[in-house]
């Protein structure tokens, strides 16, 4: 099930139920909760959508690499945006070994596990 926020007339972020905060402050400023990721966000991204912690369309959690250990990063980024109806990705920030994830290019391609990265956030234009 899915919670979708209307941060503002201009920004959708979509989040997951189980979805609480980012683990890593580094790339959003000190996340304590929701709260505070979706202001974060508004401010780096007040003209886009957002979602966190993006889902493979098979609803795992989507892969770094849009295929298999290649085309990683803004590749895979821009390529969900482009699934769920926007030109490109705006801003994206990594999560590290996540455990079981999906590749975008290859629905059958699922890695498990410590190595598997996934997205924190896409943020669509």
């Amino acid at each position: 099930m899915k919670k979708i926020y209307m941060v503002s007339c201009f920004m959708t972020v979509v989040l997951s139920s189980s979805i609480m905060a980012l683990d890593d402050p580094k790339v959003v400023s000190s996340v304590d909760s929701d709260d505070q990721l979706l202001l974060d966000i508004q401010t780096m991204y007040p003209l886009a959508t957002t979602y966190v912690k993006p889902e493979h369309p098979s609803g795992l959690r989507l892969d770094w690499c849009k295929n298999w250990a290649s085309n990683c990063g803004k590749p895979a980024a821009d390529a969900f945006c482009v699934i769920k109806g926007h030109s490109y990705s705006s801003g994206f920030a990594q999560a590290s070994q996540v455990g079981l994830t999906r590749v975008l290019q290859d629905n059958r391609m699922v890695c498990w596990g410590q190595p598997c990265d996934s997205f924190r956030y896409i943020a669509c234009e």
